[in-house]
């Protein structure tokens, strides 16, 4: 159930939603870069840029979007 949830938030641009529901590793570091840049609350873009880069600071988008907050 759980990946099924994961799938839909992603598809219905819910990234935050999606994030709490994806494992670790790369791709919850790819889901936390890419709620950082649709999540209006430039506090809560912030901190979601530098969970994606401590996720995985090798992981371009997340470097990226870490550097622009």
């Amino acid at each position: 159930m759980r990946p099924e949830r994961s799938r839909l938030a992603v598809r219905t641009g819910n990234w935050a939603g999606a994030l709490d529901l994806v494992p670790r590793g790369p791709v919850k570091a790819a889901v936390a870069a890419a709620a950082a840049q649709a999540e209006p609350d430039p506090k809560r873009a912030a901190a979601l840029a530098k969970q994606a880069w401590r996720l995985d600071p090798a992981l371009a988008p997340a470097a990226l979007v870490y550097a622009e907050t």
